[in-house]
């Protein structure tokens, strides 16, 4: 069993579905009292969200949450799930679920900057390239596929050993929130390289 929510057919752009996955004790943050959250959500962005009570298999302690809709409707559904999970829970998961890689396999500059091929993302996460990114104002942007907006990024958000120019153009794995002023405009948090890691670049000229 579990607890859905519909909304309308507008926005366009042919359908869309998507399933991402939280830890069960997050889930109940999703649906709110009395699936006060969970409707919330579905009138804002117009989309279909249900949650899915069966744990996920080979996946303990975790369970699903689908979005259905129009491309829009379903990324500014995922953005406002994301920010009612918590991004500061979904860091705190990811750094208890992933072990530390060993140096070989940082995303550095040496290796290429594209996304691994046939490489998921994270639980919650999405593949985005850094379109821009000024360090003297410590922000960019990250280009999401399936979202039209572009999405911001802080540098305190970002698992780098140091944030700067070389960003830009990189393949990186983040969450997308809704910013809880205004949820029409999208945040980029827990940007990193595959499975969480940290982006790690070689020295300059060589990058």
């Amino acid at each position: 069993g579990g607890r859905s929510g519909g909304g309308s057919d507008g926005g366009g752009g042919g359908r869309d579905e998507k399933e991402i996955h939280f830890p069960i004790s997050t889930v109940s943050r999703i649906i709110g009292t009395g699936g006060a959250t969970i409707r919330g959500i579905c009138a804002q962005s117009g989309a279909r969200v249900h949650t899915d009570r069966t744990p996920l298999p080979g996946l303990p302690g975790m369970q699903a949450v689908s979005v259905s809709g129009s491309p829009r409707q379903v990324a500014t559904a995922v953005a406002m799930i994301n920010a009612a999970a918590g991004a500061s829970v979904a860091l705190h998961t990811a750094a208890r679920a992933l072990p530390v890689p060993p140096p070989s396999e940082t995303m550095s500059g040496r290796k290429p900057r594209q996304w691994p091929q046939g490489k998921l993302p994270s639980p919650g996460k999405e593949v985005g390239t850094v379109l821009r990114f000024f360090p003297e104002k410590g922000y960019g942007f990250v280009r999401v596929p399936g979202i039209e907006k572009e999405v911001f990024m802080h540098r305190y958000q970002v698992n780098c050993t140091s944030a700067d120019e070389r960003l830009r153009h990189w393949d990186v794995e983040l969450r997308v929130v809704a910013d809880r002023k205004d949820p029409r405009r999208l945040k980029a948090a827990a940007v990193s390289g595959p499975d969480g890691r940290r982006i790690v670049f070689g020295p300059r000229g060589n990058d």
